[in-house]
Parts: structure tokens; C-alpha cells; sequence
């Protein structure tokens, strides 16, 4: 609530959403410090937050001081990625969003079409011709995705059931660019658009270890608002929040775990 804060700003404040597609990272990465160096510490996002969101290597290096990172191997160039890479295992590069730099390998006959794989992300004028450095993971096999946000302090998030079947390595795991997600998702009457499958987290997921994970992190990087992707209780890749999350799930309420006061409210969104 704006209101919480009205009386405690003093000074410069600088808010901004520093979107992670090729062309805008590379515009916003020449203005960042400059930034940082006039409103320091009254700007959002912060440095640490700002450096680790579209950098999945260095987040896997944070995430392994707390046990939750799922283990990687880190390749630097397409030499490295042919040694390491097996049937079974996921490739994504260091920089992307929403799935856009990632494929899976899940038949032998995949490890000849590599740099077939590469190139159908690259060649997308959004993104960065760079796929290099990448990191390559073991699939886990999951149901569910957990989409767990913080936000000053509250915690809250949701879950969503994803395919197990998908049209090409290029299209896990949302199967993405063929129409899954019109079939997936609905209007409610604000006009609020979501997927059918995706139900908010209740009480006994917002567990003691999972709240005290995010709080350590949010503490570490100095930030209010941090959004977690986690698949059986490891993170796949984490983020600051840059817009409202919860009315995309169907339902009226949901559940928050209170950080300050140690309690798990219901909430009307």
C-alpha cells in the first residue's frame, strides 16, 4: 500500500520495469549504473536484484548457498554444451524469459539437431544471437510449476499443471507458439485472462522452510518484490515482480503468509 510509505519518503525515488528482451536489455544495461549512482538505494530495482534477474548463472550460484538450485552444468560454447549434453536433460542459455532460450533433449535422435535448436531461438529478433554461455540441467519430472511471489510482506503464489507432451525440444515446456495457451485460458468478468489449470497455493504449501528461503534472499538483495519459478521445491530461475500476478488465477481468494506477523491470511484480490 502506497499509503504505508507516504510519510517516510524523503529525497529521489526512481521505480522502473527493465524489461529482459534482447533489444531493451541492451539499451537499459548502458543507463543502469548511472542510474544506480545518482538514486543508490532509493531506486527499484536495486543493483543486486537488477544484475541477477536475466542471469541464470549467477543465480544459480546464489541458490546454491541455500540448497535450492536444481544441478547444472554450466557450458561457455557449443563444444563444451556437445560434451555435456545427454537424452534427458535441459539446455537453457544464461539470459531469457518465459521459456523463449530453452529446449529439451528427451530422444537420441535430438543430440544430431543441436544446432538446429540453437538457431530457432537465436534467429528471433528479440533475442540475443548469443545463446552462449547456457547451462544444461537433468529434467525433473513434475506436475506442477509453483509460482511463488514476495511481495513486501507478504508471501503468496500459485501452481500450474503443464504438459508432459510437447510439439518440439524448442517447445518445453509450455508447448508455447501453437496455440496451447488460447485452449488454456479464460476471461472472469474484470477481464482478467488465465488458465484453467492454474489454482492458488493454499496453507500447507506456504511452508516454514519455503517462507524462510524467501525471506533470506529478499534480505541478501535487499528488495521488496521477488517472483520464484520452483518445480518440487528447487528454483528454476527467479525475478523481481513487475506486475500483478494473482488475478490471473480463477477464484476470488487466496492465501498470503504475513512475514511481519508470522500468520497465513485469506485474501480478497
Amino acid at each position: 500500500d502506497y499509503g504505508d510509505y507516504e510519510n517516510d519518503l524523503e529525497g529521489d525515488y526512481f521505480v522502473g520495469r527493465f524489461a529482459q528482451s534482447w533489444g531493451d536489455r541492451t539499451t537499459h544495461s548502458k543507463y543502469f549504473d548511472k542510474l544506480y549512482d545518482y538514486y543508490g538505494e532509493n531506486m527499484w530495482p536495486n543493483k543486486k536484484t537488477y544484475y541477477y534477474y536475466d542471469d541464470k548463472i549467477r543465480q544459480l550460484e546464489l541458490l546454491k548457498k541455500y540448497n535450492r538450485h536444481i544441478p547444472s552444468i554450466v557450458c561457455n560454447d557449443l563444444d563444451e554444451l556437445l560434451k555435456n549434453v545427454t537424452v534427458g536433460t535441459v539446455v537453457k542459455s544464461t539470459h531469457g524469459a518465459g521459456s523463449e532460450s530453452i529446449f529439451y533433449v528427451w530422444e537420441k535422435e535430438h543430440l544430431d539437431n543441436l544446432e538446429i535448436y540453437i538457431s530457432d531461438i537465436t534467429s528471433k529478433d528479440w533475442i540475443d544471437n548469443n545463446f552462449f554461455p547456457c547451462i544444461v540441467q537433468e529434467y525433473i519430472n513434475f506436475d506442477w510449476e509453483y509460482i511463488v511471489c514476495s511481495t513486501s510482506n507478504e508471501v503468496y503464489g500459485y501452481k500450474r499443471q503443464l504438459p508432459k507432451d510437447w510439439h518440439s525440444p524448442n517447445r518445453f515446456p509450455y508447448n508455447s507458439f501453437h496455440g496451447d495457451w488460447a485452449a488454456f485460458s479464460y476471461n472472469d468478468k474484470r477481464g482478467n485472462r488465465f488458465r484453467t489449470n492454474d489454482t492458488v497455493l493454499d496453507k500447507k504449501e506456504l511452508d516454514s522452510d519455503l517462507i524462510e528461503f524467501i525471506r533470506d534472499v529478499k534480505n541478501e538483495l535487499n528488495t521488496p518484490n521477488l517472483k520464484f519459478d520452483m518445480i518440487n521445491g528447487k528454483v528454476v530461475e527467479f525475478s523481481y515482480i513487475y506486475n500483478e500476478i494473482m488475478p490471473y488465477v480463477g477464484g476470488p481468494m487466496y492465501f498470503s503468509y504475513n512475514i511481519h506477523l508470522n500468520i497465513i491470511e485469506e485474501k480478497r484480490k
